[in-house]
């Protein structure tokens, strides 16, 4: 359940993202506005150099971010190449956008820290 202190907007409060969130995030930034299950999955592991990844922990990564609100989903119009069936496609939200940011920002501080000085 979402709480707010007094004052305070939901959508501006920044999400610390855990490792595999952050993949999930930038895979799905990867193929938008193409964005759903097994493109994401595709997207993960190019990034993880053709490190396997698990379709079912992405759609419970999603999930886990839908409950958030860093992203949203919806069902595309049905497809005569699937059966007819339709796909479940994510975009980032206004809030997934700032605590990715945010958690880029982080990694670019600590990788700078631990860089080497005076080489």
């Amino acid at each position: 359940m979402k709480t707010q202190e007094k004052g305070e907007s939901v959508t501006e409060k920044i999400v610390s993202l855990g490792n595999f969130e952050l993949l999930i995030m930038l895979a799905l930034c990867d193929v938008r506005p193409n964005a759903y299950g097994v493109t994401i999955v595709r997207a993960a592991e190019r990034r993880r150099r053709g490190s396997p990844v698990s379709l079912g922990a992405v759609y419970t990564t999603l999930e886990r971010l839908e409950e958030k609100d860093l992203v949203r989903s919806w069902k595309s119009d049905s497809t005569p190449i699937r059966g007819g069936r339709k796909k479940r496609l994510f975009e980032l939200t206004e809030r997934g956008r700032q605590s990715l940011d945010h958690s880029l920002g982080a990694f670019e501080v600590s990788s700078l820290q631990l860089a080497p000085t005076g080489a």
